[in-house]
This record gives C-alpha cells, structure tokens and sequence, in this order.
C-alpha cells in the first residue's frame, strides 16, 4: 500500500466518521429541540440534513463503488433536494436582511416574550433604535476652563 492510498483511507474514514455524529445531530435535534417554533431552527436543521445528505452520498461511492444501483436518481434527488435547500437557506437569510433592525421574534430568530416582559423589551428597543445619536451615545465628555490641570 503506498502512501497515497493511506491517505485515501484516512479521508475516507474522517468522512465515514461524520455520518454518525452528522445522524445523531439530526436525530437528537428533531426530536429533542423546538426546531420547527423558530426561522433559525429550520434553517439549522435544513442545513444539517443537507449535509448528511451529500456526507451519505458520498460515503455511498466509498462503500459501493462509483457504479451502484439507480446511482443517477440518488444523486439526482438527493442533490435536487440539497440545492431547494441552500435556495431556501439564501431566500430565508435576504428576507431578514431586508427587514431590517426589528425584533427577533418578528422574524421567528426568538420566540415571543411573555407579555410581562414586552414592556421592558420595546423600552430597550426604543432606546437602540431611535434616530436621536444623544438618546442612544451619550455625549462625550467635553473639557471646561474648571477641568484644566495647572503645568508645572
């Protein structure tokens, strides 16, 4: 086996080694986090199945060969769905870009604030988004006659 074949190998087994924390990382999240309550979650999860996705692709050729089974509509569907994804990923990032400074639960980043809390909140949004620089940076500090400081 000559040195280049072990490094094949070894980058195989780094990419067959992240199928699994890639397959627990979905699972654990699908199941176990409100992914589907909140725009970052989805995203987070689209992009993880993506991924797992085109790892499993790949790790496929490894196993099996570049010549398996219905290997076109595999790659077809599955990179047709990866492509939909990072689109939607694109589209999900300039709809919030476009929105520009509101709250995060109005864009699904956060969930809603209990309404004992929303009174505060909106104080403090007011207070970072107002047009007023005095409101939002103080003013800086400015010398008097008083202040100077006599030279020896």
């Amino acid at each position: 086996m000559s040195g280049q074949d072990i490094i094949y190998l070894l980058g195989d087994i780094v990419l067959l080694s992240a199928i699994p924390a890639l397959g627990l990382f979905v699972g654990y999240y699908y199941f176990g986090s409100p992914w589907k309550t909140l725009l970052v979650g989805r995203s987070l999860m689209y992009f993880a199945v993506s991924l797992l996705v085109i790892i499993a692709i790949v790790s496929l050729s490894v196993w099996l060969g570049s010549e398996y089974f219905l290997r076109e509509w595999v790659r077809l569907i599955s990179y047709g769905l990866v492509s939909w994804t990072t689109w939607r990923l694109f589209i999900t990032l300039r709809h919030i870009q476009k929105k520009g400074p509101v709250a995060l639960e109005e864009i699904g980043l956060a969930e809603p604030l209990p309404v004992e809390k929303k009174n505060l909140f909106e104080r403090i949004r007011e207070i970072f988004t107002k047009k007023d620089p005095d409101k939002v940076h103080p003013p800086q500090y400015k010398r008097t006659d008083t202040d100077e400081i006599p030279i020896k």
